[in-house]
């Protein structure tokens, strides 16, 4: 009949190679799809969808399995667009800039930047939560220069959701961006820990004291150049 139905997904708490399984009905018949395999893939866990997505995938398509995890995200987002539960969270990721990484991917193959990413679009596609505090460590590394400002975009969601967010980051225009600036140093390791500045960063730029600062007078500068 081609109808697919789900059975169920239950973790594999005895079996540290395996994350889970996830489990068909198709027809009369019942099947062992797919041991999730060590560690977590990329989207399929860390959405938490992965039992809509296969039984979805499975309805509409004769293809294998692998096929899909092979596939780009920005490809993918595509392929599953009738997928409500998913397509939110395929459009996020690839709104910040992670497009080319592929479905299947081992979480532990990604930069920091990207894992930090992708935690963000899972944040992004869940319903509305209370105030939570979200911390960043430098999410831009790998990021193309062109996806900053989506990266800036998904960060002004979360404060506007009610929010707040801490990015540890050392890129200008994330810097110039912020509601508010902190500056530790002087140096970095045992030259630094102290706080040299804080505030807007325009008030910040104004601190003589501030390596951040001055770095921001000289951004400030060149964008105001940069204007037609």
């Amino acid at each position: 009949s081609g109808e697919v139905s789900v059975l169920g997904y239950r973790p594999r708490e005895r079996d540290s190679r395996l994350l889970g399984q996830i489990t068909l009905v198709m027809g009369q018949k019942q099947q062992l799809l797919w041991d999730l395999p060590p560690r977590e893939t990329f989207a399929l866990n860390a959405a938490m969808f992965a039992v809509e997505v296969v039984a979805g995938w499975m309805a509409q398509s004769t293809g294998l399995l692998a096929d899909s995890l092979d596939m780009p995200i920005a490809e993918a987002a595509g392929f599953f667009k009738a997928i409500s539960k998913l397509r939110p969270l395929l459009d996020t990721l690839v709104e910040l800039g992670l497009g080319y990484v592929r479905l299947g991917q081992a979480a532990n193959t990604l930069s920091g930047g990207e894992a930090q990413r992708l935690k963000l679009a899972v944040e992004l596609a869940k319903p509305q939560a209370p105030h939570t505090l979200y911390l960043f460590d430098e999410p831009t590394t790998g990021l193309h220069f062109g996806d900053v400002d989506k990266l800036l975009a998904a960060f002004f969601r979360l404060r506007d959701a009610g929010h707040s967010v801490l990015v540890v980051e050392h890129h200008l225009d994330v810097i110039a961006a912020s509601d508010w600036v902190i500056d530790l140093g002087p140096g970095g390791g045992v030259n630094g820990g102290t706080l040299v500045g804080e505030g807007t960063p325009r008030k910040l730029a104004e601190n003589p004291g501030s390596p951040t600062g001055q770095a921001l007078t000289a951004h400030f500068l060149r964008l105001s150049k940069d204007k037609p």
